[in-house]
C-alpha cells in the first residue's frame, strides 16, 4: 500500500515564506502574475486597436475611392446634359 505524505502543514510554512516585506507592506511574490495579466490584457487591447485603425483605414480608403467614383459620374452627367442643352450651343 502507498504512504501518502501530509504535506499541509508543508504548505501552511511555504505560503507564509511566500510572503515579502516592500516598502513597508507585504506582497505577495505572485505580484508579476498578476502584472503579467495586466500587460497581456494591455497587449491584447493594443493588438485590437491597431487592427480596429485598420479596418478604419481601409472604411476611409474605401469612402475615398467612392467619392472619386461619385464625382467622375456627376461630371459625366453634366457633360451629357450640356451636350443635350441646346442653349449651350451658342
Amino acid at each position: 500500500m502507498i504512504q501518502l505524505e501530509d504535506l499541509s502543514h508543508e504548505h501552511e510554512e511555504e505560503s507564509q515564506d511566500d510572503r515579502v516585506r516592500h516598502e513597508g507592506e507585504l506582497w505577495d511574490k505572485h505580484v508579476p502574475v498578476r502584472l503579467s495579466k495586466r500587460a497581456r490584457a494591455k497587449r491584447i487591447e493594443q493588438a485590437m486597436q491597431r487592427k480596429l485603425l485598420h479596418v478604419l483605414r481601409r472604411e476611409v480608403k474605401l469612402l475615398d475611392e467612392m467619392y472619386v467614383e461619385y464625382e467622375a459620374t456627376t461630371v459625366n452627367i453634366l457633360e451629357v446634359y450640356l451636350e443635350d442643352d441646346p442653349s449651350s450651343k451658342g
